[in-house]
């Protein structure tokens, strides 16, 4: 009772810089109740306010409390959308500070949730951004090995996602080396965009 008065008291004030507080004192709250719909409850708010304190942090170029926020969101986190997007953004801060096994680690769990979830648009999307992080950190056999399998996605046609997808695949030609496919890929993400 005494960390949700705390955490109810945090949040009347409004200010961006308590929301790791107010997270903590939900998390605490939510250790101390029983489980049910109150300690369900909880975790949601304390899910909400790390997420909070998590963008926050990136905010303010804390990324590895940012990357913490998002890590302890994780574990009060029940709905696979929910998990994705915060997976999603941990995998983008861990790239920023070049913590490469990380982010891609946090990339793949994430896309592994869409597709088992079934939102194929997500997944293509968070592919093609997974991928654009492999050819970043120039890891390149592995983004040959997963775009082997991205024919996954013909089906959903010329969206942006899937011209995402292509449009990594020619980069990983070019930076390969193998230049002779690269244009006519190329023309063909151009003329679809």
């Amino acid at each position: 009772a005494r960390h949700l008065a705390a955490a109810r008291w945090f949040e009347t004030l409004g200010e961006p810089e308590l929301v790791g507080a107010l997270a903590g004192h939900f998390l605490a709250a939510r250790s101390l109740a029983q489980k049910g719909t109150e300690a369900d409850a909880l975790a949601a708010q304390a899910r909400l306010a790390l997420k909070a304190a998590g963008d926050r942090a990136a905010s303010l170029g804390s990324n590895r409390q940012a990357i913490d926020f998002y890590q302890q969101a994780l574990t009060v986190t029940v709905d696979p959308k929910d998990e994705a997007e915060i997976l999603e953004l941990a995998g983008e801060i861990a790239e920023r500070v070049a913590e490469f096994d990380n982010a891609a680690d946090l990339f793949s769990r994430a896309v592994e949730l869409h597709r088992t979830g079934g939102d194929r648009l997500a997944e293509a999307r968070l592919f093609g951004r997974f991928i654009r992080m492999l050819l970043g950190s120039r890891r390149y056999d592995q983004a040959s090995k997963l775009l082997e399998g991205a024919g996954v996605y013909a089906d959903l046609g010329d969206v942006r996602e899937v011209l995402e997808i292509k449009s990594q695949r020619a980069r990983l030609w070019m930076l390969t080396g193998n230049f002779e496919p690269v244009i006519g890929l190329t023309d063909e993400v151009l003329a679809a965009a």
